[in-house]
């Protein structure tokens, strides 16, 4: 067993990514214990089922067709697409089900300190706000690119699993995992409502947006604070519950980042330049929620990117791709 498992040694990310996004679960389990609202197992259970099923079929083939590297080309295109969805399904349930119960407290709301910082900088909330109303080609261009964020976070690390970018991939899935539980962390002591809410925005008065951007995790958020026992947290599909910092800016320059000095770079950099003034209406975000957001992506870069397995990764040389070998 103990050969089957080196055989079967992560590729898209580092090992102890998978055990860390793993031990959410029963962190997770843990808090539940304690607080009113409880987890809708009915659901959440797909968690660790799901993941139990790619682990054994990912081990089944390391044990059939040995390491990776050595293994015919059809073993590893279906280990790699076993690990793509390991990968998927941790970080789209694990980390948003932390986030959920991170926000069941009575912890002070930070709306206040966050406005009070936006107008020490001088920006102008509520003008910006107007502004992008007033301009719905540009609502409609921010709008796309917002809620697009997933998908291209997905699409990312597909076209470098294509072009044999192993490390890359590790790179940004391991940057992307810490810089979300930072954010989740912090933001479970800096609970926040809404730009939107704060400011006391009347839809009404902005009839071109034809939805109310910004403020659809606001019941959620409610529901947890409140601690209401008849709330079940996976019940209904999770919602973004982080103000500060801005995890859609981070996410902006962290697929960015993973491709510096690859020519995937100027795509994703351009995205992330239309996605990012996006967050404040579409988010609902302050503007220091921006400005955090992108120093917390940009210091987690820095510092993973200090680890030896990614030494020369970003070097100009290593820019060419590497296709997976042919049998």
């Amino acid at each position: 067993m103990t050969i089957r498992l080196h055989h079967a040694a992560p590729v898209l990310a580092p090992a102890y990514i998978y055990a860390l996004l793993l031990a959410l679960l029963p962190a997770s389990m843990v808090i539940d214990v304690f607080v009113a609202p409880s987890i809708y197992w009915a659901k959440v259970y797909k968690i660790p089922l799901m993941s139990s099923i790619y682990v054994g079929y990912l081990c089944f083939l390391a044990w059939k067709t040995g390491p990776f590297h050595d293994a015919p080309l059809w073993s590893r295109i279906l280990r790699l697409i076993a690990e793509l969805m390991l990968l998927y399904t941790l970080t789209s349930a694990c980390l948003p089900l932390l986030d959920q119960m991170s926000k069941i407290s009575a912890w002070p709301l930070a709306d206040w300190w966050l406005a009070a910082a936006d107008e020490a900088i001088g920006f102008d909330w509520v003008a910006y706000f107007s502004f992008v109303h007033d301009r719905p080609i540009l609502f409609r261009v921010m709008d796309v690119a917002y809620h697009q964020t997933g998908q291209l976070a997905f699409l990312l690390v597909v076209t470098l699993l294509l072009l044999g970018q192993f490390r890359r991939i590790s790179f940004h899935m391991e940057t992307v995992v810490w810089t979300t539980l930072i954010s989740i962390l912090i933001s479970a002591f800096a609970p926040a409502y809404a730009a939107a809410i704060h400011y006391g925005i009347d839809f009404s008065d902005f009839p071109d947006f034809g939805f109310a951007p910004g403020i659809y995790h606001i019941e959620s958020l409610v529901q947890l604070r409140e601690a209401n026992p008849d709330y079940r947290v996976g019940e209904v599909s999770f919602k973004g519950l982080v103000t500060f910092p801005s995890i859609h800016t981070a996410l902006g320059v962290l697929m960015a980042g993973a491709v510096w000095r690859h020519w995937l770079f100027w795509p994703f950099a351009l995205y992330a330049v239309v996605m990012v003034p996006s967050t404040p209406v579409l988010g609902s975000h302050y503007v220091v929620d921006v400005i955090a957001g992108f120093a917390l992506a940009s210091a987690v870069m820095w510092l993973v990117s200090r680890r030896r397995v990614y030494s020369g990764l970003f070097a100009a040389a290593n820019a060419a791709a590497v296709a997976i070998p042919a049998e």
